[in-house]
């Protein structure tokens, strides 16, 4: 069973099953939906749409129920990156945008300083949250890539690709912007700080390579409006949604997130610990569980992030019961409870009624959070300490 840990055979499972499972969700074409058709690829056709609204100077963040069923929610400059995706047709357009996410988080997790079969069993570990969002067109694996990105050119002290992946999460995914935490471990702060400043301009800007300075101004007026109005009642599969579920509380989000803060950045206490890789990698893999089980929006497709930090979890943690136990259960209750072998009944009854997606993740964070105030040093002596090559 060596293949399963060979890295180009992973790749090869990751970019075939990619193109498959797009051309497979294209071929279902449309369907009706309060009496009109709409595609089963809406996210794609939602991100590849806004590149053509951005071009003819229109508010990317109106209704254009003739062409998508939803809003599009993210930066102008998204809309900008997506500029190339709008001249392709659809089959060949959705089949590059899953690759680009599926293999761009495959060459971030094989970047960590992680020997070998670390990789290939973090690969593994990940791959159906993976397929799962695939399936649904999202930018969520690219969200986690970027994450990761950041980690590595940190790590290899690359200072001004650390800002820049920063700066593109922000702008692809607001949350994206809790890669910044990792500054706080690394020397150069006031560097970092000037990077960020510099490409978070050139992103904020960039669309006016396309359209004017007025029609961007009124863009981005807009995207603040959505923003404001979009906090709405929708707990998401979080920590809130959970705590609705099972004990009927509803807290106010913003204290719930202000807590789970707070509780992700107490490890700093202990300071020192992380001048090791492994301390760090360990807080990288928290920061990634963190950003979808506090975030009031999750939904199915984002929980390939939070499983990118239970895959770098596992793979860098002792092991015992407890840990595999939490993983077996991460991969039943999160990943396969979302999968065709689930029937429908008992995911309605069950899984989205006690948010049972998410509770794995709390629990694999908790642990998390527990190991990093316990842990005093790396617990694999063979593990890779030293810098991998960009």
């Amino acid at each position: 069973m060596t293949w399963l840990k060979n890295l180009r055979v992973i790749f090869g499972v990751y970019a075939f099953l990619t193109v498959i499972f797009s051309l497979q969700k294209y071929s279902l074409g449309e369907i009706e939906e309060n009496g009109r058709l709409v595609t089963r690829y809406n996210n794609y056709r939602i991100f590849k749409n806004s590149a053509a609204h951005l071009l003819q100077g229109k508010d990317l963040y109106a209704l254009y129920p003739d062409e998508q069923d939803d809003l599009y929610k993210y930066s102008p400059t998204f809309a900008l990156f997506m500029l190339p995706f709008s001249f392709l047709p659809d089959a060949a357009g959705l089949v590059l945008w899953n690759l680009l996410n599926a293999l761009t988080l495959f060459w971030a997790l094989t970047r960590l300083p992680l020997n070998g079969a670390q990789q290939a069993a973090a690969l593994w570990i990940l791959f159906l949250e993976l397929l799962i969002s695939i399936q649904n067109c999202q930018s969520n694996a690219l969200v986690a890539a970027l994450m990761l990105w950041t980690f590595v050119a940190y790590e290899h002290q690359k200072y001004a690709l650390a800002a820049l992946c920063i700066a593109a999460g922000i702008y692809l995914k607001l949350y994206g912007v809790l890669a910044a935490a990792l500054w706080l471990f690394y020397p150069e702060k006031s560097r970092v700080f000037s990077y960020a400043v510099v490409w978070s301009i050139a992103l904020l800007i960039a669309p006016l390579a396309v359209t004017s300075s007025e029609k961007l101004m009124m863009q981005y007026a807009q995207w603040w409006n959505l923003l404001q109005n979009d906090y709405s009642t929708y707990q998401g599969m979080s920590v809130m949604g959970l705590l609705d579920a099972w004990f009927s509380l509803t807290i106010p989000k913003a204290i719930v997130i202000g807590l789970g803060a707070l509780l992700m950045m107490s490890p700093m206490i202990q300071r020192e610990k992380f001048n090791d890789t492994f301390h760090r990698l360990l807080f990288l893999s928290m920061l990634l569980i963190w950003s979808v089980i506090f975030n009031h929006k999750a939904e199915s497709p984002t929980f390939v992030i939070a499983l990118s930090g239970v895959a770098v979890w596992f793979v860098t943690s002792k092991r015992s019961w407890v840990n595999t136990f939490l993983l077996a259960t991460t991969l039943l209750l999160t990943s396969l409870s979302m999968t065709d072998l689930t029937p429908h009944t008992i995911r309605d009854a069950l899984v989205y009624r006690f948010e049972l997606k998410v509770l794995p993740c709390i629990l694999v964070w908790c642990k998390g959070l527990y190991d990093l105030f316990t842990l005093n040093a790396p617990i694999l002596p063979h593990q890779q300490r030293g810098a991998v090559t960009l």
